[in-house]
Protein backbone atom coordinates (compact mmCIF):
# COMPACT_ATOMS: atom_id res chain seq x y z
CA UNK A 1 0.00 0.00 0.00
CA UNK A 2 2.57 2.52 0.83
CA UNK A 3 4.62 2.14 -2.71
CA UNK A 4 1.43 2.92 -4.46
CA UNK A 5 0.10 5.59 -2.31
CA UNK A 6 3.64 7.63 -1.75
CA UNK A 7 5.07 6.67 -4.88
CA UNK A 8 2.65 6.86 -7.91
CA UNK A 9 -0.35 7.84 -5.98
CA UNK A 10 -2.55 5.06 -6.88
CA UNK A 11 -5.18 5.80 -4.14
CA UNK A 12 -7.62 2.87 -5.27
CA UNK A 13 -4.27 -0.26 -5.09
CA UNK A 14 -3.55 1.77 -2.32
CA UNK A 15 -6.69 1.23 -0.53
CA UNK A 16 -7.51 -2.09 -1.72
CA UNK A 17 -3.43 -3.03 0.11
CA UNK A 18 -4.36 -1.56 2.73
CA UNK A 19 -7.90 -2.77 3.23
CA UNK A 20 -6.73 -6.49 3.17
CA UNK A 21 -4.11 -6.00 5.87
CA UNK A 22 -6.75 -4.82 7.91
CA UNK A 23 -9.04 -7.93 6.81
CA UNK A 24 -6.21 -10.41 7.91
CA UNK A 25 -4.84 -8.30 10.48
CA UNK A 26 -7.59 -6.20 12.32
CA UNK A 27 -4.96 -4.65 14.55
CA UNK A 28 -2.82 -3.77 11.80
CA UNK A 29 -1.58 0.28 13.73
CA UNK A 30 0.05 1.79 10.61
CA UNK A 31 -2.15 0.37 7.60
CA UNK A 32 -5.11 1.49 9.87
CA UNK A 33 -3.17 5.07 10.32
CA UNK A 34 -2.08 5.36 6.70
CA UNK A 35 -5.73 4.42 5.32
CA UNK A 36 -6.65 7.15 7.00
CA UNK A 37 -4.30 9.42 5.49
CA UNK A 38 -5.09 7.79 2.38
CA UNK A 39 -9.40 9.07 2.44
CA UNK A 40 -8.04 12.50 2.74
CA UNK A 41 -5.87 12.98 -0.10
CA UNK A 42 -8.05 10.63 -2.39
CA UNK A 43 -10.73 12.69 -4.18
CA UNK A 44 -12.61 10.30 -5.91
CA UNK A 45 -15.21 9.62 -3.54
CA UNK A 46 -17.25 7.09 -5.92
CA UNK A 47 -14.19 5.04 -6.05
CA UNK A 48 -13.99 5.63 -2.54
CA UNK A 49 -17.91 4.52 -2.03
CA UNK A 50 -17.07 1.16 -4.36
CA UNK A 51 -14.12 0.27 -1.89
CA UNK A 52 -15.40 0.42 1.34
CA UNK A 53 -19.15 -1.60 0.15
CA UNK A 54 -16.44 -4.12 -0.19
CA UNK A 55 -14.34 -3.58 3.12
CA UNK A 56 -17.58 -3.94 4.85
CA UNK A 57 -18.17 -7.01 3.09
CA UNK A 58 -15.17 -8.62 3.65
CA UNK A 59 -15.14 -8.24 7.53
CA UNK A 60 -18.63 -7.43 8.59
CA UNK A 61 -18.33 -7.85 12.23
CA UNK A 62 -14.96 -5.64 12.39
CA UNK A 63 -15.43 -1.70 13.31
CA UNK A 64 -12.96 -0.07 11.05
CA UNK A 65 -14.78 -0.98 8.34
CA UNK A 66 -18.11 0.75 9.39
CA UNK A 67 -15.40 4.05 10.68
CA UNK A 68 -13.72 4.01 7.39
CA UNK A 69 -17.44 3.71 5.36
CA UNK A 70 -18.47 6.96 7.30
CA UNK A 71 -15.40 8.96 6.69
CA UNK A 72 -16.20 8.09 3.25
CA UNK A 73 -19.89 10.04 3.49
CA UNK A 74 -18.17 12.38 5.04
CA UNK A 75 -15.72 13.75 2.54
CA UNK A 76 -18.83 13.04 0.00
CA UNK A 77 -21.11 15.50 2.56
CA UNK A 78 -23.44 12.30 3.35
CA UNK A 79 -23.09 13.85 7.45
CA UNK A 80 -26.20 11.29 8.19
CA UNK A 81 -24.64 8.60 6.27
CA UNK A 82 -21.50 9.17 8.32
CA UNK A 83 -23.16 9.23 11.34
CA UNK A 84 -24.99 5.64 10.86
CA UNK A 85 -22.04 4.23 10.49
CA UNK A 86 -19.85 5.52 13.07
CA UNK A 87 -22.64 4.29 15.05
CA UNK A 88 -22.46 0.74 13.73
CA UNK A 89 -18.77 0.88 14.65
CA UNK A 90 -19.33 2.14 17.85
CA UNK A 91 -21.67 -0.30 18.66
CA UNK A 92 -19.17 -3.02 17.86
CA UNK A 93 -16.61 -1.51 19.76
CA UNK A 94 -17.99 0.51 22.10
CA UNK A 95 -14.77 2.22 23.24
CA UNK A 96 -13.55 2.73 20.03
CA UNK A 97 -12.19 6.28 20.59
CA UNK A 98 -12.28 7.62 16.56
CA UNK A 99 -15.74 6.61 16.49
CA UNK A 100 -16.68 8.77 19.75
CA UNK A 101 -15.01 11.26 18.36
CA UNK A 102 -16.34 11.16 14.78
CA UNK A 103 -19.89 11.11 16.53
CA UNK A 104 -19.62 13.84 18.41
CA UNK A 105 -18.04 15.75 15.49
CA UNK A 106 -21.03 14.90 13.45
CA UNK A 107 -23.61 16.08 16.20
CA UNK A 108 -22.02 19.31 16.95
CA UNK A 109 -20.94 20.45 13.00
CA UNK A 110 -23.77 18.72 11.02
CA UNK A 111 -26.38 18.78 13.13
CA UNK A 112 -25.95 21.22 15.55
CA UNK A 113 -26.52 18.77 18.57
CA UNK A 114 -24.13 20.24 20.99
CA UNK A 115 -25.21 18.17 24.00
CA UNK A 116 -25.10 15.04 22.43
CA UNK A 117 -21.36 16.51 21.18
CA UNK A 118 -19.98 17.26 24.40
CA UNK A 119 -21.43 14.08 25.78
CA UNK A 120 -19.38 12.32 23.11
CA UNK A 121 -16.34 13.88 23.17
CA UNK A 122 -16.12 13.80 26.60
CA UNK A 123 -16.33 10.11 26.38
CA UNK A 124 -14.10 9.95 23.63
CA UNK A 125 -11.26 12.16 25.97
CA UNK A 126 -11.43 9.61 28.76
CA UNK A 127 -10.81 6.78 26.46
CA UNK A 128 -8.31 8.60 24.19
CA UNK A 129 -6.87 11.40 26.34
CA UNK A 130 -3.26 11.84 23.76
CA UNK A 131 -5.71 13.29 21.06
CA UNK A 132 -5.39 17.15 20.07
CA UNK A 133 -8.01 17.34 18.13
CA UNK A 134 -10.55 16.05 20.47
CA UNK A 135 -9.87 18.47 23.03
CA UNK A 136 -10.31 21.37 20.37
CA UNK A 137 -13.20 19.94 19.46
CA UNK A 138 -14.60 19.87 23.14
CA UNK A 139 -13.80 23.07 23.62
CA UNK A 140 -15.34 24.48 20.53
CA UNK A 141 -18.68 22.70 21.52
CA UNK A 142 -18.54 24.14 25.02
CA UNK A 143 -18.00 27.76 23.77
CA UNK A 144 -20.78 27.15 21.71
CA UNK A 145 -23.23 25.88 24.29
CA UNK A 146 -22.35 29.31 25.94
CA UNK A 147 -20.67 27.29 28.75
CA UNK A 148 -16.94 29.21 28.30
CA UNK A 149 -16.07 28.49 31.72
CA UNK A 150 -15.66 24.99 30.62
CA UNK A 151 -14.56 25.42 27.29
CA UNK A 152 -11.57 27.45 28.90
CA UNK A 153 -10.96 24.57 31.62
CA UNK A 154 -10.72 21.81 28.30
CA UNK A 155 -8.57 23.94 26.11
CA UNK A 156 -6.20 24.40 28.88
CA UNK A 157 -5.97 20.68 29.83
CA UNK A 158 -5.58 20.63 26.10
CA UNK A 159 -2.36 22.87 26.06
CA UNK A 160 -0.75 21.50 29.22
CA UNK A 161 -0.39 18.01 27.24
CA UNK A 162 0.07 19.42 23.59
CA UNK A 163 2.28 23.48 24.21
CA UNK A 164 2.73 23.23 20.88
CA UNK A 165 -0.59 23.46 19.40
CA UNK A 166 -1.22 26.57 17.45
CA UNK A 167 -5.25 25.35 17.39
CA UNK A 168 -5.61 25.02 20.79
CA UNK A 169 -4.40 28.70 21.44
CA UNK A 170 -6.47 29.63 18.79
CA UNK A 171 -9.45 28.39 20.02
CA UNK A 172 -8.65 29.22 23.81
CA UNK A 173 -8.12 33.29 22.65
CA UNK A 174 -11.81 32.58 21.31
CA UNK A 175 -13.02 31.06 24.91
CA UNK A 176 -11.06 34.50 26.95
CA UNK A 177 -12.92 36.50 23.80
CA UNK A 178 -16.05 35.11 24.80
CA UNK A 179 -15.50 34.98 28.60
CA UNK A 180 -14.85 39.06 28.52
CA UNK A 181 -11.04 38.58 29.58
CA UNK A 182 -9.53 40.75 26.26
CA UNK A 183 -6.24 40.74 27.70
CA UNK A 184 -5.72 37.20 27.53
CA UNK A 185 -7.35 36.51 24.33
CA UNK A 186 -4.51 38.89 23.24
CA UNK A 187 -1.86 36.71 24.41
CA UNK A 188 -3.36 33.63 22.98
CA UNK A 189 -4.15 34.97 19.83
CA UNK A 190 -0.06 36.05 19.30
CA UNK A 191 0.87 32.51 21.24
CA UNK A 192 -1.33 30.82 18.56
CA UNK A 193 0.18 32.77 15.60
CA UNK A 194 3.84 32.73 17.01
CA UNK A 195 3.39 28.85 16.53
CA UNK A 196 2.18 28.61 13.15
CA UNK A 197 5.21 31.04 11.91
CA UNK A 198 7.14 28.39 13.73
CA UNK A 199 5.40 25.62 11.89
CA UNK A 200 5.39 27.54 8.80
CA UNK A 201 9.55 27.77 8.98
CA UNK A 202 10.17 24.44 10.17
CA UNK A 203 8.67 23.23 6.86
Amino acid sequence: GNAYFKGDTDYATSFHYYKEALVMYPNYTDAYKNLKTLLVNWKDYQAQEDSVHNFIYKSPGMPVPYYVTGLVYENMKKPDSALLNYQIALKILPEFPDALFKIGVCYGMYFNKLDSAIYFLEKAKKVDPLNAEIYENLGTAYGMSRNVDAAISVLNQGIQMFPNNSRLYFNLSVAYRSAGNNSMADDCLAKSKSLEQKLDVAQ
